[in-house]
């Protein structure tokens, strides 16, 4: 049945059977015109086997306002008993068990990121963070130019604990379709807006045609603490799987947290997977934000005597020694 068998006259409510997302712009829509009149509902049962497909995504987006999520598994199948469930995990891959049992989001070939999001979850206060702890925004920018982009924007607030040499994520900002004035006027209101700000390679590239401006340029004259150069491993590498490695290397020992309320940053971390063995770039803006972040971590700075970080000297090894005792320039 294609679109054709879903147009006729209004009704109150639809429920569809499975994710339609193959052919979301068409079955979806014409399942909404039929609601148009009549201000009814939709309502889908589905296991996700599609990932987070656009259907999933629009339902994600609209939690708590225009609609709600309700997730079962075996544990509500109370006609099942306990050897049964096993039974019936032992069917399928480890790659669908949680999709098929417990109804989590299909993740391609395999989630990216295996530390279960509990496990990196924090209840953060950064008000009550010692004086020496090191800050630094990480970013992703959008991809279009001094006008509005599909691309969202995003920036990451990380905090260093030296002492532990442990990452925390504080803060998180994730913009559609917003020019870069707006970009700097959210971030500035952040107390911390005025820490050194990573940027990733392609900040290099040019925004305005007109005057050469490139992306770090344009946000530095808008007033952000941009660093000098693009965010690198301390080798002068930029690889993705680098980045990518040692973030999972600092989630399994625990050196990297973020703050339970960045609900955005979780719902990427969920999503994120592979394709055909490689990383798949799509809703990852504020993953590769805290990545670009971490690249550039040595670069982080403490808070100044006034609360702002350009007033802050740069800390110097102490005299009469050759190594950093402190670890002061970073890890």
């Amino acid at each position: 049945m294609d679109r054709r068998a879903f147009q006729g006259e209004s009704v109150d409510e639809v429920w569809l059977d499975e994710d339609p997302s193959r052919d979301t712009d068409t079955i979806y829509g014409e399942c909404l015109a039929r609601l148009a009149a009549t201000r009814g509902r939709i309502i889908a049962t589905l296991t996700p086997v599609l990932g987070l497909s656009p259907l999933r995504k629009r339902f994600k987006e609209r939690a708590g306002q225009q609609c709600s999520e309700i997730l079962m598994g075996l544990d509500d199948a109370l006609h099942i008993s306990s050897d049964q469930q096993a039974e019936i995990l032992a069917r399928y891959s480890e790659a669908e068990r949680a999709t098929r049992a417990y109804g989590s989001d299909l993740q391609g070939e395999g989630a990216v990121f295996t530390i279960p999001v509990d496990a990196i979850k924090a209840r953060i206060d950064p008000a009550e963070f010692p004086p020496y702890y090191r800050w630094l925004w990480g970013s992703d920018f959008s991809h279009g130019g001094m006008s509005a982009s599909a691309h969202p924007f995003a920036a990451v607030l990380l905090a260093h604990d030296p002492m532990s040499h442990t990452v925390f994520v504080v803060h998180a900002v994730r913009m559609h379709r917003a020019l870069p004035a707006l970009h700097v006027q959210t971030i500035r209101a952040h107390p911390c807006w005025d820490a050194p700000f990573a940027y990733p390679h392609d900040g290099n590239r040019a925004a305005d045609l007109a005057t050469s401006t490139s992306f770090a340029g344009m946000y530095r004259k808008l007033g952000l603490n941009m660093r000098p150069t693009h965010a690198t491993f301390r080798d002068g590498s930029i690889a993705l799987e680098a980045g990518i490695t040692e973030m999972e290397q600092r989630f399994a020992t625990g050196r990297l947290k973020v703050a339970a309320h960045l609900t955005e940053w979780f719902d990427e971390y969920i999503g994120y997977h592979r394709v055909d063995g490689l990383v798949h770039k799509v809703d990852d803006d504020l993953l590769s934000a805290t990545r670009v972040g971490i690249m550039d971590l040595r670069f982080a700075k403490p808070l100044g005597p006034n609360g702002l970080f350009r007033r802050q000297p740069e800390a110097t090894i102490a005299e009469g020694t050759d190594f950093d005792v402190f670890n002061i320039t970073g890890e």
